[in-house]
């Protein structure tokens, strides 16, 4: 296999058609990678007292609403990045059989795959739903085990094994 021949094409397909670049960029704006942390907060004895209660409801409201608008935003994001990268996929496919190919073509190219590029990018997180459920389920499990016979009976520690 050439490789040089390979960078060589992709070079001439990157630079000869740039309109291919804003698809490259929509489609990069939901890349794969990620990078959480995590924290974690411990009360004493369980009484949170009056300090926890001094946010108004209204800067409660707005805190909502963002987060709302936050998750629509990437939502609409996502969508919009798988649309790109099935086009940068079909626009690259048309140039290579030797046609040409602008951004519309491209752009419904990727909107007619959208759905099989969601079933290509949901398989891998199979697995992982899979845990979080199972995960839900112990921790619900629990949270009702505690519930009905309280925090302080024998009981709660074969809540704890099922959480």
């Amino acid at each position: 296999m050439d490789y040089g021949k390979i960078l060589s094409r992709a070079w001439q397909i990157t630079w000869r058609w740039k309109v291919l670049w804003i698809l490259g960029f929509l489609a990069s704006l939901t890349g794969y990678s990620s990078s959480s942390s995590g924290s974690s907060y411990q009360t004493e004895g369980g009484d949170w007292g009056p300090s926890a209660h001094w946010i108004p409801a209204e800067i409660w409201a707005v805190i909502v609403a963002i987060g709302c608008l936050a998750i629509l935003l990437t939502i609409a994001l996502w969508v919009v990045g798988i649309i790109a990268r099935g086009g940068l996929i079909a626009g690259v496919d048309t140039i290579e059989s030797g046609g040409l190919s602008n951004f519309s073509q491209a752009w419904r190219a990727g909107w007619e795959k959208a759905w099989t590029l969601l079933g290509i990018g949901i398989l891998p997180a199979i697995p992982g739903l899979f845990l979080f459920l199972v995960g839900v389920i112990g921790f619900v499990g629990y949270g009702g085990v505690l519930a009905i016979f309280g925090p302080d009976s024998p009981v709660q520690w074969g809540g704890a094994g099922l959480g």
